[in-house]
């Protein structure tokens, strides 16, 4: 059977990345540990790896277009409540965009198992940014994660300017070269209304500066009430299913 790692106890005014590591190298273990992300439900991520010291990066590969990919650290942002997140794309070709998952779920996920029936991935000494594994996260009950967080550090205030600062926005967001809320806002209704005008999705992203566009229509979903779906927003020819696709084929109806 498997062993997974137990909750340390260490003091927790001391425990800290730079302890840990010094705890590490003590022992000779490698200052970090990188692994095959592990399967999520249906989806596996065979074009990345999970650190244990809450990393991710990508391997290089060929694209679902065929064209070859480098390999990098994948980057990483703050959520609303301050929580590191990152974006990986799985194998599975049905899922049209990116997974977007907190570090400290990846790294349990790949370092120790798959989420327990009624555990919270826990940090066990309030910090939320120190995603080391064993060292500072666990599986733990709902009550004791919650119970951790009574004395862990508040949020970060949004510091950075919004992407339209330049054009008159004076709000700030927590991860520099974003949009705020009522900017993305605007930016979604505007999307949609070009979308639904038969603008192509590449190029009502373009004027926003994407350069993806799982983001934009989700902005276009949530602010605009934008229906459709990615291959029509992209312009695709729809793809039939069913009994419609038969009947196609038999008529050569392309």
């Amino acid at each position: 059977m498997a062993q997974h790692a137990e909750a340390p106890v260490f003091d927790v005014e001391t425990e800290c990345p730079a302890t840990w590591l010094e705890r590490r190298l003590a022992k000779g273990l490698p200052a970090v540990t990188w692994k095959p992300m592990a399967r999520v439900g249906r989806c596996t991520f065979t074009g990345y790896e999970v650190a244990d010291t809450g990393r991710g990066r990508s391997l290089p590969r060929t694209g679902r277009n065929g064209r070859p990919l480098e390999g990098g650290e994948v980057s990483t942002r703050l959520n609303s409540s301050g929580y590191v997140q990152m974006d990986m794309r799985c194998d599975n070709p049905d899922c049209k965009s990116a997974h977007t998952f907190t570090v400290q779920k990846a790294v349990l996920w790949t370092f120790d198992r798959p989420r327990p029936r009624g555990m919270d991935a826990s940090h066990l000494y309030g910090n939320p940014l120190h995603n080391w594994w064993p060292e500072g996260l666990a599986w733990e009950t709902k009550p004791a994660n919650e119970a951790r967080k009574i004395d862990r550090p508040p949020p970060p205030e949004p510091a950075n300017p919004c992407k339209n600062a330049a054009a008159g926005c004076e709000n700030k967001v927590l991860n520099e070269g974003r949009r705020c809320e009522p900017c993305c806002a605007n930016a979604g209704r505007d999307i949609a209304t070009m979308l639904r005008a038969g603008a192509r999705l590449p190029e009502a992203a373009a004027k926003y500066g994407y350069t993806s566009y799982a983001w934009p229509l989700e902005l276009a979903k949530k602010y605009g009430a934008y229906t459709g779906t990615m291959a029509e927003a992209m312009g695709l020819p729809r793809q039939l299913k069913g009994w419609r696709k038969v009947a196609a084929r038999l008529l050569k109806v392309t």
